[in-house]
């Protein structure tokens, strides 16, 4: 079995089997946390805790509408619990009072019938798997107040098609919107630094997601099956492209890598039948295996001089060999030269441009240190460097090139 599907189906496994049944009640071993045994009120089970507020432990009744109380007993009812909703067939909407916090672990885990809740402002926690499965479940609007999300709280939200994310998250955690397969478009808040392993896995109809600067880390699979996902731009702050990010996007055509990037994951594009114009950025150094695997609509591709590693398959190859058309285009001595030439792919050398009087793709200090170096009579420069290094091109070398190469660095007036 290939490397793609063997992850493909490790990814599959995860999502059909991981949010089947809710996890066993946590532990709570924090000795300040104190409550008075199950009491009934209503068709609600309550616990009581020190501070005389009130957690709703088990909802009995079978309304399709549903109210949930901001006090019991004289009681403010601050929480959700564990499983208090689990499993319930009749809900079809819940209204949660203004005086809730937390929204608890599995809390409305696979209601299926569940179509609308309103999350009140003041709310400030959705636990793990709070709403996972809830089939029904059209839109979630999760208000500012909120500043912590659980892992797969709303995973396999099928008909979610409207989503609002609140500027309180700055982490929207692994599998957090998995399998919601409804979802078009999404826009993360600003202050969110990180998405986290298989965030919208499997979206299949999510065809774009507008991602803020504060991003800089996006985890493996974030993305994957998500088919309809056209394009993306990835903030600057992101310096690793995770493994499987993309995999099997197949209507991704455009990706802005981030100009910080260092490092491309493997399979993190593989599968990407129609990804094409990739512009990979000065300063990446390292291209896993399989990475650009299947991307044969990709054509040619300009690999950096930055670029110190390329393993296996990274480019240039498909389910049936090499990918026909397929150019890689680098520079002399690089290791994209030496990949290309030990696949037997297609490449063209990249002629230095003036100033770059080492030939390495870049015009920097090392340019200049080395036109200084022939001027003193240290060391010589060839001919082809010499061509290099006369950057006013008046066929001498001297302080004028050091000046307008100097210039040229600080962005002050490019080179011809």
């Amino acid at each position: 079995m290939s490397m793609k599907r063997t992850l493909a189906v490790l990814a599959a496994a995860v999502m059909v089997f991981g949010g089947a049944v809710c996890p066993a009640m946590p532990s709570f071993t924090n000795a300040s946390i104190t409550a008075s045994a199950d009491e009934v009120w209503g068709d609600y089970e309550y616990i009581v805790f020190g501070d005389n507020t009130a957690e709703i432990t088990k909802y009995n009744g079978s309304a399709a509408n549903v109210s949930v109380p901001a006090a019991i007993n004289g009681k403010t009812v601050v929480s959700i619990g564990y499983e208090a909703f689990d499993g319930n067939h009749s809900i079809v909407n819940v209204t949660l009072p203004n005086t809730l916090k937390i929204v608890g672990t599995c809390a409305f885990f696979n209601c299926s019938k569940l179509q609308s809740v309103s999350l009140p402002n003041g709310l400030t926690e959705i636990k793990s798997e709070a709403f996972e499965n809830c089939v029904s479940l059209k839109a979630a609007a999760i208000p500012n107040s909120v500043s912590a999300l659980g892992s797969n709280a709303f995973g396999d939200c099928t008909s979610l098609s409207s989503l609002s994310i609140g500027s309180g998250i700055t982490e929207i955690p692994d599998y957090c919107f998995s399998g919601c397969a409804s979802l078009k478009t999404v826009t993360v808040p600003n202050g969110v630094t990180k998405l986290g392993a298989h965030s919208f896995a499997a979206c299949k109809t999510l065809e774009s997601i507008s991602l803020p600067n504060s991003v800089t880390q996006i985890g493996g699979n974030a993305f994957y099956l998500c088919y309809k996902l056209k394009s993306i731009s990835l903030p600057d702050g992101i310096t690793e492209i995770e493994s499987n990010m993309f995999i099997d996007c197949v209507e991704l055509t455009t990706v802005k890598f981030p100009k910080n990037l260092k490092e491309i994951g493997l399979d993190a594009f593989n599968g990407c039948t129609k990804l094409t114009n990739v512009q990979l950025p000065n300063g990446l150094q390292t291209i896993w295996y399989d990475a650009f695997y299947g991307c044969t609509a990709m054509g040619a591709v300009k690999i950096p001089s930055s670029v110190t590693k390329i393993t296996n398959n990274a480019f240039g190859f498909y389910e049936g060999g090499k990918i026909p058309g397929f150019k890689m285009v680098c520079y002399s001595g690089s290791a994209a030269e030496a990949y290309a030439k030990e696949y037997g792919l297609n490449y063209e050398i990249i002629a230095p441009s003036s100033g770059d009087v080492n030939g390495d793709g870049k015009t920097n200090a090392g340019d200049i240190t080395k036109i200084a170096a022939h001027i003193k009579g240290l060391k010589t420069l060839d001919g082809a460097s010499k061509n290099r290094a006369d950057a006013n091109g008046d066929g001498k070398i001297n302080a004028v090139d050091i000046t307008k190469i100097a210039a040229h660095i600080k962005g002050i007036k490019k080179l011809s």
